[in-house]
């Protein structure tokens, strides 16, 4: 839970629920006053309420309004449910600051859970061409690339593009896909993601392939997908032109767009289901020691205990890259802790002002996001004088760098504090 930001969202939804009839149904006036500032008032069946905003980047205003004075600050928005007492402002943050904290889990009944989890993991089968046919599972072949979206109707963050052809030396991706990886012959060989929210992007790989017939590649991945906006679902997604170029000068010599692609949707651990608790049998895993930096798209698997303490569950997966968390089969969504924020924080922030994508900037080159789970996908308590059995955590990471440690469970410790603006 992002704290204060979620807790000053929740307290502005209560004092809009609870004036809604006179948002709704009511009759409003606008008092104009000078240098951007403004009183809206809402009244409905003798009940009045009043918004107070100053648009204003830099002027703090006081004004009088029914025979009383406000201080209204530059670039605020005050709500004051009877029109008398301030209840809400805009830029007074006073709930709790969530401050994680890493502990270690006590564990339970005289039971002591090791400081370093014991961690399996499994390769990714990735099919290709051979002489029989196309891969198992793979759902038509064209003579064009097809839009992502339609081929994989969000069944999977996952579209794959195989093709054979020889002597290609530098390779042209052109998508508007989130992430895109190649792989030449079996072998992987590089990975593009969009930036900063820029998905319309070409990726340029050279690659030295062998002489005669080689295989190539390609996978196309999403990190959701527009839900908002006009006309969202005709937003393009995937991968749109495959061309081999001249690595000196740039100039296409041949485009392979309209040759011969076999799509296949989704991993083939998603099929098999390999994040259920039972997924990776001790037959098809290794431990993590023995994994390799060259690879790519891996299946985590880890056990822990439940902690005793009834919070908020965190997985930290900051050495990992892109992929999907699931916590006893359930998931708990998607994690890209590879992707850092890219920002200036060495200067102050004001609030004031229309907002931009630097504006007030912390933590700037650091993981934007970590895993959460509530303890009701946990394993519960069988009885009162029992243990609770292990809890299982699946990740299924796309890129890498391999994880610097195993997976580990993490407790938020809330502290009560007030936060300025």
């Amino acid at each position: 839970m992002d704290q204060p930001k979620w807790g000053h969202l929740k307290k502005l939804h209560e004092v809009l629920k609870s004036v809604e009839e006179a948002l709704t149904y009511g009759v409003t006036e606008n008092y104009q006053y000078p240098n951007f500032v403004d009183v809206q008032l809402h009244s409905y069946n003798g009940q009045d309420v009043c918004f107070m905003g100053n648009a204003h980047e830099s002027y703090d205003a006081t004004i009088s309004f029914r025979n009383r004075e406000y201080f209204i600050p530059a670039w605020f928005v005050t709500i004051l449910p009877d029109c008398v007492k301030p209840v809400y402002n805009t830029a007074h943050v006073n709930v709790q600051t969530s401050i994680m904290v890493k502990e270690h889990n006590p564990g339970s009944f005289g039971q002591e859970e090791p400081l370093v989890l014991d961690c399996h993991w499994k390769n990714e089968h990735i099919e290709k061409f051979e002489r029989s046919g196309p891969p198992r599972g793979s759902i038509l072949t064209t003579n064009k690339l097809l839009d992502q979206k339609v081929v994989t109707n969000d069944t999977s963050d996952y579209l794959w593009f195989d093709h054979p052809k020889s002597e290609l030396v530098t390779l042209r991706v052109n998508t508007d896909g989130h992430v895109v990886h190649v792989s030449a012959n079996n072998k992987f060989m590089g990975t593009q993601y969009a930036q900063n929210g820029q998905y319309s992007f070409t990726y340029e790989i050279r690659i030295n392939l062998r002489k005669g017939k080689n295989y190539l590649t390609l996978c196309s991945s999403t990190v959701g997908l527009a839900h908002s906006g006009a006309y969202f679902g005709n937003v393009p997604v995937g991968i749109k032109g495959v061309q081999i170029v001249n690595g000196s000068d740039g100039t296409v010599t041949r485009d392979l767009s309209t040759n011969q692609w076999v799509y296949k949707v989704g991993l083939l651990g998603e099929t098999t289901k390999l994040f259920d608790v039972s997924g990776l049998s001790d037959g098809h895993r290794r431990r993590t020691e023995l994994l390799s930096t060259s690879e790519q798209f891996i299946w985590y698997k880890t056990n822990f205990k439940t902690p005793l303490i009834p919070d908020l569950l965190v997985v930290d997966l900051k050495g990992m890259g892109k992929g999907h968390a699931w916590v006893n089969g359930y998931s708990i969504g998607r994690f890209w802790s590879s992707y850092k924020t890219e920002c200036d924080d060495t200067s102050s922030c004001d609030y004031r002002g229309a907002y931009g994508a630097d504006k007030g900037a912390t933590n700037c080159a650091e993981s934007t996001q970590r895993c959460h789970t509530p303890t009701s996908t946990t394993s519960q308590f069988p009885g009162p004088r029992e243990p609770p059995g292990p809890t299982t955590s699946i990740l299924s990471s796309s890129t890498t760098p391999p994880p610097s440690r195993p997976p580990s469970p993490l407790i938020i410790d809330v502290e009560d504090t007030v936060r300025p603006a």
